[in-house]
């Protein structure tokens, strides 16, 4: 007599239900050594926002009139980059300082924008949760926007570069939201 299964199943008998597969040399390692981790990324977003940090034109030549000294700008890049390394314990403080960061650099002589406000919301989604997440995005899309426009209505500041710099600041970040949201569902 045949065995009467439900029909919509195409399961073999023998074929049991499968445990996730165990991390991998790679996964493990980094999971062994967060700290390291952490250094490394803080280090490699240290090196992409000197360029848009020091890039600058030299001093008194160009520029806009409210554009912030080379000095002042590298100074915020180092210190957001430095806050990276606590991204795990304040993220929210952390996305803040990346935030003020982000718009030193669209206010220097010669703006540009760094991965610095990427990592910092990846983190929040992560360690604190979704709606803060999107509070912290809101909130640094909003302050990268006021800070803009003040730039394009009081300094003078070029409307493309200034308008790249928001947009690029803002689809980077959003990417790190989606993402951080992802990891930290999974984490939970």
């Amino acid at each position: 007599m045949p065995d009467r299964r439900s029909r919509s199943v195409d399961v073999p008998r023998d074929v049991d239900l499968r445990l996730p597969r165990a991390p991998g040399v790679i996964r493990r390692f980094w999971a062994r050594h967060p700290l390291f981790a952490d250094i490394l990324i803080a280090l490699v977003t240290l090196t992409l926002s000197v360029g848009p940090a020091t890039g600058g034109l030299p001093p008194g030549q160009g520029g806009s009139a409210t554009a912030l000294p080379s000095g002042v700008v590298l100074v915020a890049a180092v210190t957001a980059s430095a806050a990276l390394l606590l991204r795990r314990r304040f993220p929210v403080a952390v996305a803040a300082v990346a935030t003020l960061a982000s718009a030193a650099m669209m206010l220097a002589p010669s703006p540009g924008s760094a991965p610095l406000l990427m990592v910092a919301l990846y983190a929040v989604p992560v360690y604190r949760g979704t709606r803060v997440a999107w509070i912290c995005w809101a909130g640094a899309g909003a302050a990268l926007i006021v800070l803009a426009t003040a730039g394009l209505l009081f300094g003078g500041a070029a409307p493309a570069d200034v308008s790249n710099i928001v947009i690029t600041n803002l689809g980077s970040s959003l990417i790190g939201v989606l993402v951080g949201i992802n990891v930290g569902n999974r984490k939970r």
